[in-house]
């Protein structure tokens, strides 16, 4: 399998990045979207089958020919800040969001504190159990709250833009006391002031528009989300325009009946798309290259940690005849290196994972298949659905510097927002200044920033000649 990557001790690559970084882009030895294809690397043979791809996408601009033909899918929601407080060793942390964040720090610094806050917003956002039990992943509520204290509050908000441009805003707070979850307050904004509100504040859930109440609901249970109040949403047209109506859930909503909301069409279709996407659309991949390889149940989904792996890709692409890869990331990756994948069932009623070089006519069964290989296959899967938001832990590991900057081409590409976190120099090297987000500790609390000036750490770092990780790692960077 493929190492993890560590600090490039190669003269001829710090060169050649430090020659890029002058010039304001990548050097001409690092390859990426549209650049050569990997040498020895012949087309697929005839004689060797697996899934069959789709014609990759290409485009006459050097670099990446996603930025030439390739349509573009707009991207449901844009999350553009977020603020958590309390949750591990973020205190009080509050980050804008660009297109590509590169989160680096030394251990410790709370670097995948920040994605798993992503992870615990969702599982009280849009429980999984019934009844909701958020803190498991984290064996209890004292061991995800700021310094153990059970008696701070975890509050995590995030403020963006749905599909139209309609800014929305959602919060909560919540405590767990005895370790059973308590949302304590809660708020969902959609097409700001004269837009639709959910506030809640204790077991009472007033339903607003343009600011003034039209409703208000009882909720007898605090561990369940304002998500879960309604049975159903639905539209109304009548004498005076337009209309949301909110049914409540019985018995979670014990007093309130069926709320009208009146609303423009926009608000409508933002309200829509942020109530049944938000959280729902955020992918976190905190890839285990031995989950990933391990065969699964049929019908499983893509995990965290890439479990289910291999029967996503047969129920997707191979249970139904011989399918095409649809055109995107994967389908081109694919290409590139000249390989096929064959998901096939097991004897054991299990879904096992084989891929192809057809050039070589090699055939990789799960146990030699490289963790680099896995991983690209399970990100530009994600990738090619376009989620809203992708979160990624520790992106080099099981990557060598072809696949990194070919991943890093892509996410700039996608229309997808990602969030990676790294401890790699070569990460650091291939992220613009205003990508990075640098994460220290400071006592037992986070502090998170980015590059005040770019421009002006450009400057220096061409006067200097060095790379932006040699001044990360041995100069002040942000400093």
């Amino acid at each position: 399998a493929t190492p993890r990557t560590t600090r490039c001790s190669s003269g001829t690559v710090r060169r050649d990045m430090r020659a890029g970084l002058r010039r304001g882009g990548l050097g001409d030895g690092l390859r990426g979207w549209g650049g050569p294809r990997a040498v020895g690397r012949a087309a697929p043979a005839d004689g060797v089958r697996g899934i069959r791809r789709g014609r990759p996408a290409n485009s006459p601009e050097a670099g990446n020919p996603y930025t030439g033909s390739r349509p573009t899918r707009i991207v449901p929601l844009s999350y553009d800040r977020v603020r958590i407080r309390n949750f591990k060793s973020l205190e009080d942390v509050e980050l804008e969001l660009g297109k590509f964040n590169v989160i680096v720090g030394p251990n410790g610094s709370g670097k995948t504190s920040l994605i798993e806050a992503f992870v615990f917003a969702r599982l009280v956002a849009r429980p999984l159990s019934s009844p909701p039990y958020p803190f498991a992943p984290w064996w209890g509520y004292e061991n995800l709250v700021h310094a153990h204290d059970v008696g701070r509050n975890v509050e995590f908000e995030v403020e963006g833009k749905g599909p139209n441009g309609a800014p929305f805003l959602y919060r909560f707070s919540l405590n767990g006391p005895g370790g059973s979850p308590v949302i304590l307050e809660e708020e969902l904004d959609v097409g700001g002031p004269g837009g639709v509100g959910l506030r809640r504040r204790g077991d009472a859930l007033e339903i607003s528009s343009g600011g003034a109440p039209v409703a208000r609901w009882r909720v007898t249970d605090p561990r369940y989300p304002v998500f879960s109040a309604t049975s159903a949403v639905a539209e109304a047209s009548g004498p005076d325009g337009r209309s949301l109506v909110l049914f409540p859930r019985q018995p979670l909503v014990a007093e309130g009946s069926s709320a009208t909301v009146p609303a423009g069409e926009e608000v409508l279709g933002a309200f829509r798309e942020v109530y049944t996407g938000l959280l729902n659309d955020v992918y976190v991949l905190k890839f285990d290259p031995v989950l990933a390889r391990s065969p699964s149940l049929p019908g499983a989904q893509l995990g965290m940690y890439g479990e289910g792996l291999a029967s996503v890709l047969y129920s997707e692409y191979a249970a139904a005849g011989a399918p095409v890869i649809p055109r995107g990331y994967l389908s081109d990756f694919l290409e590139r290196y000249g390989l096929r994948l064959q998901p096939f069932p097991m004897e054991s009623q299990t879904i096992s994972l084989r891929i192809v070089d057809a050039g070589a006519q090699l055939r990789m069964d799960p146990p030699g298949i490289p963790d680099g290989y896995l991983k690209v296959v399970a990100l530009f899967h994600v990738l090619d659905r376009r989620p809203s938001l992708l979160l990624v832990d520790e992106l080099e590991n099981s990557l060598h510097l072809e696949l990194l900057e070919l991943v890093i081409s892509a996410f700039r590409s996608s229309a997808t927002k990602v969030v990676a976190t790294t401890h790699s120099p070569m990460v650091v090297d291939l992220a613009n200044p205003e990508e990075l987000v640098l994460t220290v500790r400071k006592g037992i609390s986070t502090i998170a920033g980015r590059i005040g000036d770019p421009e002006e750490l450009r400057r220096r770092l061409r006067e200097a000649g060095i790379t932006l990780s040699e001044s990360w790692l041995y100069g002040r960077l942000g400093g």
